[in-house]
């Protein structure tokens, strides 16, 4: 059956086992949510919303030179507005948007882990986000757009929303949009 809005047909379920024996690099296995990500009809993070990830994270680089303490703050609400506005722009992402925002906390918790919130931003930016059809941006404008909006991912996988202990993540029961 194919992606939504792709010719893309989605991968078999596998057992556990049995994905491990197809592919165990790693590499390849984080690459695969991402080119689902990309495949969507319209990225997670919805193109009402890509101003206000732009604007946020500028307005967060801007305040970079504020105490840490202000800093801290300034990203809770930050991600606490991103979020509302994921929610406001497309209710059919917002399932979708807190699974991974409670993965990706799970990520960077990992002591042994190496990806920073700010590495994960900049990795998965292109994926989660990209600005409207419609929008014509030259490539130097939309690497531009990259910095603010790895600041104001940041923010949000910084502030992510956790699961209750001993909550289990199902992949299986959320269907793309």
């Amino acid at each position: 059956e194919p992606l939504a809005g792709t010719d893309a047909p989605l991968p078999r379920k596998l057992e556990p086992e049995a994905a491990k024996a197809a592919c165990a690099d790693p590499l390849v296995l984080a690459s695969c949510p991402k080119l689902y990500l990309r495949k969507l009809p319209e990225p997670l993070v919805p193109y009402a919303a890509y101003a206000a990830f732009v604007d946020g994270g500028k307005q967060l680089t801007s305040a970079q030179h504020v105490k840490k303490e202000a800093a801290v703050a300034a990203s809770a609400k930050l991600a606490a507005s991103l979020r509302a506005r994921v929610a406001d722009a497309s209710a059919a992402h917002v399932e979708l948007y807190e699974l991974l925002l409670s993965l990706f906390a799970e990520i960077v918790a990992i002591p042994s882990n190496r990806m920073a919130p700010n590495a994960l931003a900049t990795c998965l930016a292109p994926a989660l986000l990209r600005p409207a059809p419609g929008r014509r941006l030259s490539a130097e404008e939309e690497m531009a757009d990259m910095r603010p909006i790895g600041a104001a991912l940041t923010a949000v996988i910084s502030n992510g929303v956790a699961r209750p202990a001993g909550a289990k993540l199902d992949l299986t029961t959320t269907a793309p949009p």
